[in-house]
This record gives C-alpha cells, structure tokens and sequence, in this order.
C-alpha cells in the first residue's frame, strides 16, 4: 500500500542555499535514523525525482 503525504514548511524570510542545505541534512538523517540506509535511499531518490535539490 503507497502513501503520500504532504508536507508544509511555512518560512518568514529569506531562505538561504546554506539553510536549505541543512534543511535536506536533517530531513536525511530523520529518515535515515527511521527506515535505514537502504529504503532511506530510496526515499530520498524518490524526493529528488519531485523537485528537490539534489
């Protein structure tokens, strides 16, 4: 079974390359530290294939 979901960050201000940059460490180690490398690669693949920084 395939579950989307979205998520909303709401920002006030300026978001810099560097503060997006930690933005995708977090979320990579979150991921990593709930499912494992292995399907954390694949999520974050997926991510990447909608849109997010590489």
């Amino acid at each position: 079974m395939k579950r989307n979901r979205e998520i909303i960050v709401e920002v006030e201000g300026i978001i810099t390359d560097e503060m997006r940059r930690e933005y995708h460490h977090i979320l990579a180690d979150a991921i990593v530290a709930k499912y494992g490398v292995e399907i954390a690669k694949q999520i974050l693949e997926a991510l990447k294939c909608d849109g997010l920084p590489k």
